[in-house]
This record gives structure tokens, C-alpha cells and sequence, in this order.
């Protein structure tokens, strides 16, 4: 009887083996936790309210035509059965911008997020309608971002920084984070 159980624990070891190996997963980037976006304050909410909200720290970060900072959140996750032949692709992308100051402006941009109506209007709609003729008038070259008079904001660097967890990320800014490096 002994014999009969190590036999079958060993059919089952090398079929789970088998389905392990016909079946593929791989990711890229770390998930985030989109559901709390509506906690974010225009003018108030930080970069690090945006990550502690989030539950990591974006993967790029790139200045604006406006001098705005926008950082990107990515997620990608695809997974395929030889078994059969379905693959499958989950993509979510966030960009949240940020005012020159640092405090929080508006959603850029995002894919695979679901954000009830109100929220909609309050952190992506409205924004960026409100936004749009200083973006037209900085891409058209009319935009004075540093007016005679008054202090011009500091020089930006990209840095290659290192999140709590490990995981690389990219920032623009002219204040790095500690542990960043220029590059």
C-alpha cells in the first residue's frame, strides 16, 4: 500500500511539473494600488504622498513643456497556456503630474485604471482642460515660463534612484532623493 502512495505522489509531482512548465507568466514593473487615487489633493498631495498612496515608486520621471514634472507608474503582466495557445496581456500605465513646487496638479494619462466619475472629473477632466492653453501656448513657443523679474527655478538632472523596496526608478528633479545618482 506504501508503494501505491509513493508512486502516485510521484504522478502528481511530475504532472504538476508539467503543468507548470506549459503555463508562462512574466511582469514587468510593480503593481499599484489605483484604488486610492482619490485620496490625492490638487495643490497639496506631494510625490511622496503620490508613492505612499500608491504603494511604490514610478519607474520615469520626465519634465513637462510647462516645466511641470510628470512620473509614470507602469504595470505589465502576460501570462500563455501551450496548452491552449491563449495568451493574455494586462497593461496599466498612470502619469501624474506635478506643479514645478512639487505639489500635485493632475492625471496625465493612464491605462487600465478605473476611476469612479467624480474622481474622473476631479483629477483628470478638469485638470486638464485647465490646462491645455498653457501646454498649446508652451508648445507653440509663446509660453514665458520665467518671467523679467523673478527667480528661475533650479537647474533639473535626471537621477537613478533606488525605491524602499529595491525596485530602480528614474526622477527628474532638482532636489534628488537621498541615495540617487546623476546621470
Amino acid at each position: 500500500m506504501n508503494r501505491m502512495i509513493v508512486v502516485w505522489r510521484k504522478l502528481l509531482l511530475a504532472g504538476t511539473m508539467v503543468l507548470a512548465l506549459c503555463a508562462a507568466k512574466a511582469t514587468n514593473g510593480v503593481d499599484f494600488k489605483d484604488g486610492n487615487l482619490a485620496q490625492l489633493e490638487i495643490g497639496r498631495s506631494s510625490l511622496q504622498d503620490a508613492i505612499s498612496l500608491l504603494g511604490t515608486s514610478p519607474q520615469a520621471s520626465q519634465v513637462g513643456v510647462t516645466g511641470s514634472l510628470v512620473y509614470t507608474w507602469l504595470y505589465v503582466e502576460a501570462t500563455a497556456s501551450m496548452w491552449t495557445g491563449n495568451s493574455k496581456v494586462k497593461r496599466r500605465s498612470l502619469q501624474l503630474v506635478f506643479n514645478p513646487d512639487g505639489t500635485f496638479q493632475r492625471i496625465g494619462d493612464m491605462e487600465g485604471v478605473m476611476l469612479d466619475p467624480a474622481t474622473m472629473k476631479r483629477l483628470f477632466s478638469d485638470p486638464a482642460a485647465e490646462a491645455a492653453p498653457k501646454v498649446q501656448a508652451a508648445l507653440s513657443g509663446q509660453a514665458k515660463t520665467h518671467p523679467v523679474g523673478q527667480p528661475t527655478a533650479p537647474q533639473a538632472h535626471q537621477y537613478r534612484c533606488t525605491d524602499e523596496k529595491g525596485q530602480p526608478y528614474i526622477t527628474v528633479t532638482a532636489d534628488p532623493p537621498a541615495g540617487c545618482v546623476v546621470q
